[in-house]
């Protein structure tokens, strides 16, 4: 066995440790008991909408669709409904109740529903104050009407500046030079003020990925075309991180992996659909541009800080996810440990059970340690692990690799995409496998209970 497994293990099993002891000394029950006071026809009904109105938000959250099915049924019984009607898609929830009123469901539709950090801590609070009893139905309903109108805590200026912060950081891990950095900076705080003026036109969503992709490939071809830089394809990738869907490819093999199939091949389509369309559009600026396939993806090499500059990368990554995506400033130190935990895992893995495994490892320890962290006054597990999906890169490599694969249809291209489908798998079973630890340990600390 070599170092780095034994290194795994160890924050893995220290984890576990610490995360018994707490639940041990605590006593908590992880069962939710009956509210103390009964429901009412009416306090039904308003229970029925209020657990569809809470299963499409946590599903805009990225959340998989057997854990959402497990919260309203926790928060359903401790609100006096037992075995409450659940049915869970994408962008649809279902929910009828036992008793008079079966046969008859709350419908609740959300498309293209997109959240940001705060948000999301907003949600998980107001399931988690549900389940507790903290909150009565309205209080809930009245709280979770809220969220969308949340404004941006650090305001435009900060949602463009921490589009370009974002961009730059994941660029680091992509072996760049000065200039490309100057590039990726700048192309990113074009795709920032895009986002920023085209947010909510519905009929601009489906072509806005291949819009700016188009208008950012054809920037950066161009830079090539002027000698500024080399090989742009890999930092593309980079540049439209905030449209790649590496959390909802992974999201669909947890569902599809749980027997949701409807849902989880639903989010597959979405995920792949999306990366042909961002592909599509640095295809068509190639061509306008006249760059050959060996251009675009001419190898790059580290200038900048050698081999410390992923590791840089990984905090100026988080700088910028927070500020685009509106993370709570006192969330950020608690994110910083999830996303090195994760990225160490990655580079563990990939010296000890390859490079396209090496996401299993990672996404293990990030879920372990953000489980971990939560108990101990962090922000809720899926706030602190969402920005790692990116930072294991399923979104960024696949874009690379179909981008190649088109350009230059062969083995090579094929079997580079055969390596990204493996890398999204991996990344998902090691998502099932953290949270899989984490259960096991949280019902082995309510055994005393």
């Amino acid at each position: 066995m070599s170092w780095g497994s034994v290194v795994v293990a160890a924050i893995i099993l220290t984890g576990a440790g610490l995360v018994v002891v707490r639940e041990w000394r605590a006593g908590r029950r992880v069962v939710p008991s009956p509210a103390r006071s009964g429901v009412g026809p009416a306090d039904v009904v308003q229970l029925r909408e209020f657990l569809s109105e809470l299963g499409i938000a946590l599903n805009a959250t990225g959340t998989p669709v057997t854990t959402i099915v497990e919260r309203l049924r926790a928060i359903a019984v401790r609100f006096g409904v037992a075995d409450p009607e659940i049915v869970v898609l994408p962008t649809l929830m279902l929910v009828g109740v036992p008793g008079e009123y079966r046969g008859t469901v709350a419908v609740r539709v959300g498309v293209n529903m997109s959240l940001r950090l705060d948000q999301i801590a907003a949600v998980i609070a107001v399931a988690d104050d549900a389940e507790a009893g903290r909150l009565t139905v309205e209080q809930a309903r009245r709280r979770l009407t809220e969220v969308p109108a949340l404004p941006p805590p650090y305001g435009p200026a900060g949602t463009v500046l921490g589009y370009t912060i974002f961009s730059l950081g994941l660029a680091m891990f992509l072996q760049p030079t000065i200039a490309d950095l100057l590039a990726v900076t700048v192309l990113g705080a074009g795709v920032g003020l895009f986002k920023l003026g085209f947010p909510r036109l519905a009929y601009l969503q489906i072509p806005l990925p291949v819009l700016v992709s188009f208008l950012v490939s054809l920037a950066a071809f161009l830079l090539v075309r002027a000698d500024f830089m080399e090989g742009p394809i890999p930092l593309l990738a980079a540049t439209l991180v905030g449209f790649l869907p590496g959390s909802t490819l992974t999201t669909g093999i947890i569902d599809i992996s749980a027997g949701e199939m409807i849902a989880g091949s639903g989010r597959l389509v979405v995920g792949v659909v999306q990366l042909g369309l961002l592909v599509f559009g640095i295809i068509a600026a190639a061509q306008v541009v006249g760059l050959a396939a060996d251009e675009a993806d001419a190898p790059v090499g580290y200038v900048v800080a050698g081999a410390a500059t992923p590791w840089i990368g990984v905090f100026v990554f988080a700088v910028g996810v927070h500020l685009h995506l509106g993370g709570a400033p006192r969330s950020l130190p608690w994110s910083l440990a999830v996303l090195y935990a994760a990225y160490t895992g990655q580079v563990l893995g990939a010296a000890v059970i390859g490079a396209t495994m090496s996401g299993f490892l990672g996404a293990v320890v990030m879920v372990v340690v953000a489980a971990l962290l939560a108990r101990f006054g962090g922000p809720a597990p899926v706030v602190a692990y969402l920005p790692a999906f990116w930072l294991l890169v399923p979104g960024a490599l696949g874009l690379v690799t179909l981008t190649q694969a088109v350009e230059l249809p062969s083995a090579a291209g094929i079997a580079s995409l055969m390596s990204t489908a493996g890398s999204v798998v991996s990344i998902a079973l090691g998502v099932l496998v953290g949270a899989g630890v984490v259960n096991a340990v949280t019902r082995l600390a309510a055994w005393r209970t």
